[in-house]
């Protein structure tokens, strides 16, 4: 009875001591395990993490070449292919703005030669005006030389009208006295028949006045001497 009690108290002593190396093997190996434990899931978290902010560091910079490699199924991994495709699109954007802005550029400069052809098209706008007012001002003379001219042949018009109602009055006139004058020669002519007949008739009471002696220069006939 006592040798059984000795063997369960021994077995009892060897299963206390193996627990007991058993738990200070556990307490050795736990925190062993532990680091290395932490260690795995912080290189299994921080790697990633640390490739993500260097990709988002160089496209904070501009550059849109840049892939985040992670190729694994949790969080972390999609969260690489989220900055993937968000890489891809901004690249796709920035593309077709720069198209955008090329052409912007173009239409700039086909706006500026149109702005500068309308400027030289506004200058000789303005020297053809400058033109026209001088050929207007021009215009206005000419047609001010045309009324004084006009009012000049009016006055010449009505200076030859009246010359020629004077003219006509004096060639009236000049009838008039043409016919008289007619008139007078006709007359005259009357009177020259009428004096040749006159001289006629008279030659022989001439001819015998002739042969009829004077009078006495005195004598009773003439009073006195």
């Amino acid at each position: 009875m006592d040798k059984r009690v000795d063997e369960a108290r021994k077995q009892s002593q060897d299963a206390d001591r193996v627990s007991r190396y058993a738990l200070g093997g556990a307490l050795l190996v736990a925190p062993a395990l532990a680091v290395v434990l932490a260690i795995v899931v912080t290189r299994s978290v921080v790697r990633p993490l640390s490739v993500v902010v260097a990709a988002l560091g160089r496209l904070a910079k501009g550059d849109l070449t840049m892939e985040v490699d992670i190729r694994r199924e949790d969080q972390l991994g999609r969260l690489g292919t989220a900055l993937n495709e968000t890489v891809q699109s901004l690249r796709g954007t920035v593309g077709v703005v720069s198209g955008h802005a090329d052409s912007l550029a173009g239409s700039s400069d086909d706006l500026s030669r149109t702005a500068e052809q309308i400027a030289a098209s506004a200058d000789e706008t303005s020297a053809q005006a400058q033109k026209v007012t001088r050929a207007a001002a021009q215009v206005s003379v000419n047609v001010d030389a045309v009324a004084a001219g006009s009012t000049e042949i009016g006055a010449a018009i009505r200076a030859i009208a009246q010359n020629a109602s004077e003219a006509a009055a004096v060639a009236t006139e000049a009838v008039s006295v043409a016919q008289a004058t007619n008139e007078t020669v006709g007359k005259l002519g009357s009177s020259s028949a009428e004096v040749r007949s006159a001289r006629t008739r008279s030659a022989p009471e001439r001819s015998w006045k002739a042969s009829v002696p004077p009078p006495p220069a005195c004598g009773p006939a003439r009073g006195r001497c």
